[in-house]
């Protein structure tokens, strides 16, 4: 027993599997892919949940607000290559004739489906890109602050 609540070691134990199979190209694999995607989301919610008006203790000192946005921000600063190798996987296997589209808007047009998630993907970095700039206003407002 930890003394750490379930739920968070199962995070934590999880984040730290993933960094290491993350360091091994050769442990990559679509759960991998699919596991991190998760986790980011799952840190999204529970950074909700320790900043919001019932957390407490989530933000005691200006200093975590400082190391919050300058991690999301240097996460955004990640998201444009991972946005343009996902375009970029798509393109070429749209292109090679590897994916298919059977139904909806799509039905048999994989290129124009996958031109479509392209533009979408570069307007995403763009905004990324965008929002990293306007926390990095945020760390640079919080950098001084102290708490009394």
């Amino acid at each position: 027993m930890t003394g750490i609540p379930e739920d968070e070691e199962r995070e934590l134990m999880l984040a730290g599997a993933m960094e290491a199979r993350a360091q091994d190209p050769a442990q990559h694999s679509p759960d991998l892919t699919r596991d991190a995607a998760q986790t980011i989301a799952e840190a999204v919610r529970a950074l909700n949940y320790a900043t919001g008006p019932y957390s407490g203790s989530g933000i005691v000192y200006p200093s975590t607000l400082l190391d919050l946005y300058g991690a999301l921000r240097r996460a955004l600063g990640m998201f444009p290559q991972l946005a343009q190798q996902s375009a970029d996987w798509l393109t070429k296997e749209a292109a090679a004739g590897r994916i298919i589209i059977r139904d909806g808007e799509y039905a048999g047009q994989p290129e124009a489906a996958a031109a479509a998630a392209a533009d979408a993907l570069a307007q995403a970095r763009a905004l990324a890109a965008t929002l990293a700039e306007v926390l990095g206003e945020v760390t640079h407002a919080t950098v001084d602050m102290a708490a009394e």
